[in-house]
């Protein structure tokens, strides 16, 4: 099972500096038949919102043929944490 990249998505709001340490923080925005959509959130050290993000993947085979998730990845999918409403207000319906 692969987990390609169909989308990706990112708002910059305020720039990092080079040697910062930022805080990444992801959910799980949706997730259809074979598809999954994480929301992401980087923030400072400062914790000043640098960028809100998300990425869409699609389950395949090894043969690009698309499947739904196997029950192991489906079980670690539902007790994932979601996404925040910030995220969901941001990136919810954007398909």
């Amino acid at each position: 099972m692969l987990l390609p990249v169909l989308d990706a998505r990112c708002r910059y709001f305020h720039g990092a500096r080079y040697d910062e340490r930022i805080t990444i923080e992801t959910g799980v925005l949706d997730q259809g038949r074979a598809t999954i959509r994480f929301g992401y959130r980087v923030l400072g050290e400062d914790g000043e919102r640098c960028a809100l993000g998300y990425t869409e993947h699609c389950v395949v085979t090894p043969d690009a043929k698309p499947v739904r998730p196997p029950a192991a990845l489906a079980a670690i999918l539902d007790r994932a944490p979601r996404a925040d409403d910030e995220l969901q207000r941001a990136f919810g319906n954007s398909r």
